[in-house]
């Protein structure tokens, strides 16, 4: 039963946002909606676990667990039974997101879009994902069934596919036009989403109402500057993509604010990002070549998938439109095989003592364990440490060739990060920390053991990403109990999100999760609500 004195509670997630330009659109009136918001209750940014393991965000808000024990960290992880990379499966998930236990122990539920989820084994909820998610883990659902013909009626089926969809993307750097009529159709999407937030909120009947706009993420990634536009771009480009940046944070500020009048007075307003935005720093592109030779321990080695010249001379040949057109049609399991195969080649394990994982900010390194892997050369204990030792010491050693800098800003131990938890030997072993300036300013790279690295896309990213993550949310709330225009405190933390979900439902959180309510938005929390 639902506790008498609890209140409606409405989740909004703003994906992706970069907390600095919200904060500037909120002082500067530009979103309003949040700004009214603010007005009338707390804001903070938030710690989060993508400080580390940038993709480990949703697994850690909707299990309530760190990723040493949820183990999930990019879309493709690897296998070391398989010794490969593989994209998880729901057998994998170690519990159902909290929205849906929630839902199961009677309280009436919405959920809409939130990235990185499967199917529902039980239709407890009423949930959809994977029409307008810019992260697609798993196929779209619909349950009950019935919600299918709502999404086709408003989005005219699935946006898979389709250059106004947020599923797949194109990595390489695009014409301008290109990049505003993306704006456009992010806006347009944008539009529907609220659309369908907004019929199914007035229609079926909830206690707890999540929402996640995923426009503003891909918007983050290729409008934040002119180093996603093909050809030459100025400061007059950077300026036209900021202010197109603008227009998709305008577009779901003004959703937001339609779904809060909607949602009336009595309700608990929490909306919410799990990761940041701001300049792309990483150099993940080279990292296999600067392993390969740190392994190797001369200048002219090659990782696996650079010894396939002709495969690779066959597949630049096909233009990339092409190549993206089929490959959107394509299978998940044999979309993630080629993503593998371009990055990985054929490896032979009885010689390759690391390997570097896909990752889309931080680098991820596996040693190849023996005892952990199937096909494990590398000894624990004093081999594995000195290992992990002579990597991390090789990728500081390489600099920027213009600017004498270090492009390595640390090397950190996934289990000195994480040190416990049933899932920490899921995770990368070593973790790259990139230096934070902007990796299209990147020529060449070059270590006085390891030799010269060219950057392959001068004054670009090769994947067309001027913006990339940082490791920090926001929330900003309203509703009774909040004390206006007040601040949390700065420890807080993503984990702390569903305890307070709890919390304002009047429930008690799972002693599973780690995090607490936070103070500032549940009246009468004793505990500081922090997460270590």
């Amino acid at each position: 039963m639902r506790s008498p004195t609890a209140s409606k509670v409405m989740f909004l997630g703003f994906d992706a946002a970069a907390p600095g330009l919200l904060e500037e659109g909120m002082a500067d009136g530009w979103l309003p909606s949040l700004a009214r918001l603010r007005k009338r209750g707390a804001y903070g940014r938030l710690r989060s676990t993508s400080d580390w393991l940038v993709s480990s965000h949703w697994a850690s808000f909707y299990l309530g667990v760190p990723p040493g024990e949820h183990g999930c960290y990019h879309f493709l992880q690897w296998r070391a039974d398989e010794m490969a990379l593989r994209r998880p499966d729901p057998a994998w998930m170690i519990r159902e997101p909290f929205w849906r236990q929630m839902a199961a122990d009677g309280l009436r539920v919405v959920a809409l879009d939130v990235p990185y989820t499967h199917a529902p084994r039980s239709q407890d909820a009423v949930e959809l994902s994977g029409w307008a998610t810019n992260e697609l883990t798993f196929s779209p659902y619909a349950s009950p069934a019935r919600l299918k013909d709502d999404v086709h009626r408003i989005f005219g089926g699935s946006l898979r596919g389709t250059d106004r969809g947020l599923a797949f993307e194109k990595y390489a750097p695009r014409p301008l036009a290109e990049l505003l009529r993306m704006r456009d159709g992010l806006v347009e999407i944008l539009g529907r989403s609220s659309r369908l937030a907004l019929e199914l909120a007035e229609r079926e009947p909830w206690d707890l109402f999540l929402a996640v706009f995923g426009a503003p993420h891909r918007a983050g990634h290729l409008l934040w500057s002119g180093s996603s536009v093909q050809g030459e771009a100025g400061h007059d480009v950077d300026a036209v993509l900021r202010e197109a940046l603008r227009d998709v944070y305008v577009a779901t500020d003004r959703a937001i604010g339609e779904l809060v009048e909607a949602a009336g007075a009595d309700t608990h307003v929490l909306v919410f990002g799990l990761i940041g935005m701001a300049h792309n720093t990483s150099r993940t592109d080279i990292l296999p070549v600067m392993l390969a030779r740190i392994l190797a321990g001369e200048a002219k080695a090659e990782p696996a998938h650079e010894k396939l010249r002709l495969a690779k001379r066959l597949r630049r040949a096909i233009p990339l439109e092409w190549r993206h057109a089929v490959k959107t049609h394509l299978p998940l399991s044999i979309q993630d095989r080629l993503s593998t195969f371009w990055r990985s080649g054929r490896v032979d394990w009885t010689r390759t003592r690391a390997v570097s994982l896909t990752g889309d900010v931080h680098g991820y390194i596996r040693i190849n364990l023996r005892g952990r892997e199937a096909q494990g050369i590398v000894e624990p204990g004093c081999d594995f440490e000195d290992l992990c030792d002579e990597i991390a010491e090789g990728l500081m050693g390489f600099v920027d060739s213009v600017t004498g800098e270090p492009v390595v800003a640390e090397v950190r131990r996934t289990d000195e990060i994480y040190p416990n938890g049933s899932r920490v030997e899921a995770l990368p072993d070593l973790i790259v920390r990139w230096a934070p300036s902007p990796c299209a300013h990147t020529g060449e790279v070059v270590s006085q053991r390891f030799g010269r690295i060219p950057w392959p896309t001068p004054g670009k990213n090769p994947n067309g990403r001027s913006g990339n993550h940082t490791g920090e949310g926001f929330v900003v709330a309203a509703g009774a109990g909040i004390r206006p225009g007040s601040s949390l405190d700065p420890r807080s933390h993503i984990l702390d999100l569903a305890p307070t979900a709890y919390a304002l439902l009047g429930r008690t959180k799972p002693p599973y999760m780690t995090g607490k309510p936070l103070p500032e938005l549940v009246a009468g929390t004793e505990s500081p609500g922090r997460t270590g």
